[in-house]
């Protein structure tokens, strides 16, 4: 897992990009996401998947049961938060809000294209092209790393 750039709030396409220059190996893909987790500054059992992931024994998500080798991180805290947006609201409301009876309906049946169609006109063509376009573009000015991804997309070799 690289965490050579870091995007701190509503992801994966509205992030401020942090450079941090981490990577992570493990056989083991529920403690790199653990200790993922750590370092932005969440708990890593908090986060139900990590702790379901723990439960059903497939790895460990408690990060005092796992080893790291290389730098020492123990300090680390990112500091990161969990960005919102109209699309993470409406995913709550169908699943754990006062219309999670319509879940099926909605998310089940042709009418999912509602939600979707509002994600991607919130994100795309409000969000990147009044903010986050300008956000990217200054990482790949600024960066190390923002300049060897415009390298890559400038030599032919697409990336999304």
């Amino acid at each position: 897992m690289d965490g050579t750039t870091a995007g701190n709030g509503t992801g994966p396409r509205m992030i401020q990009p942090h450079i941090k220059n981490v990577i992570l190996a493990s056989p083991d893909q529920v403690a790199i996401d653990a200790i993922a987790a750590k370092l932005m500054g969440f708990d890593p059992l908090s986060i139900k998947y990590i702790r379901l992931a723990q439960e059903q024994g497939l790895g460990i998500g408690d990060p005092e049961e796992i080893e790291i080798v290389g730098d020492d991180i123990s300090g680390d805290n990112w500091n990161f938060k969990v960005g919102y947006n109209t699309h993470s609201f409406l995913a709550w409301l169908a699943w754990y809000g006062p219309t999670r009876f319509l879940q099926k309906l909605v998310l089940r049946t042709p009418l999912v294209i509602i939600p979707t169609l509002i994600g991607e006109i919130e994100q795309d063509y409000l969000y990147w092209q009044l903010k986050h376009k300008k956000i990217t573009r200054k990482w790949q000015e600024d960066t190390v790393w923002g300049q060897l991804f415009k390298q890559y997309q400038e030599s032919g070799y697409r990336v999304e």
